[in-house]
């Protein structure tokens, strides 16, 4: 497949994502603040392989210091023996709102439960986590978990991943999102692992069924009855739960 090459600035990557086919191979900005690729079908790279341009922390103008490019071109959080959210740490984010979107990544973890997620359509609330007002794509190293819906591709807490298709410890997966007009689907290593539905009655009894429920975490609930708000649109990102996680291959599609 022909790619094209060129920079582009966070103000107008939205736009790219909707004309990416259209970009001439001669367009390119040595001061742009982004970088990223786009293929003939549609899909643009949203992480280079060498900068962390067009990401930052959550609720941050900076991604935090744990977060590393590695000489293989992969981002990953250096997690530091389980403590979620330890100093230099924290979640990250890309820094567009998506609404109608696939989303691919790779991923691998270092040991066994080794834990990460891929959040996505959330909002920033000031002094509180990502995971408040997104939803979560579990990334696991399920080897010794046996909590089916906290295992790899899981819709967490809500949903298990079903058949469960995760690699080895050590070993690459490969994770894709599909969100279109409210109907989400999960896949893992090509295969969908779950699929389900935000704008019916079902996600509040799935959302009063986990730990985001009403009774249980009313921010959250309230965060999430309406994910998204009221275009449905929001903010994807990888969570920092204090463990070693690498991401590689990172794309989107705009589906709108």
């Amino acid at each position: 497949m022909k790619k094209v090459f060129y920079t582009l600035s966070i103000a107008v990557f939205a736009l790219a994502l909707t004309s990416c086919n259209s970009c001439s191979s001669n367009k390119t900005n040595e001061t742009a603040e982004a970088t990223a690729v786009s293929e003939d079908d549609g899909w643009v790279t949203i992480f280079d392989g060498k900068t962390f341009d067009g990401w930052r922390g959550y609720n941050k103008t900076e991604v935090p210091a744990l977060w590393s490019i590695e000489p293989d071109g992969s981002m990953k959080i250096n997690g530091e023996g389980g403590n979620e959210g330890s100093e230099g740490g924290g979640d990250i984010l890309f820094d567009t709102k998506v609404k109608n979107f696939e989303f691919e990544t790779e991923w691998k973890v270092a040991k066994v439960g080794g834990n990460s997620g891929i959040l996505y359509l959330g909002k920033e609330i000031p002094g509180e986590p990502f995971y408040v007002s997104a939803v979560e794509y579990q990334v696991l190293g399920n080897d010794n978990n046996d909590v089916a819906k906290g295992k790899a591709g899981s819709l967490y807490d809500m949903i298990a991943a079903d058949p469960q298709t995760s690699k080895p410890i050590g070993e690459w997966n490969k994770s894709k999102i599909i969100v279109k007009d409210g109907h989400v689907q999960h896949w893992l290593n090509d295969v969908k692992v779950v699929e389900y539905d935000f704008t019916g009655p079902e996600w509040k009894d799935l959302l009063n069924s986990s730990k985001f429920s009403q009774e249980k975490w009313p921010l959250a609930y309230e965060s999430m009855i309406n994910l998204g708000g009221e275009n449905h649109e929001g903010y994807i990102g990888f969570q920092d739960h204090g463990h070693q996680v690498w991401y590689r291959n990172i794309k989107l599609k705009n589906l709108d």
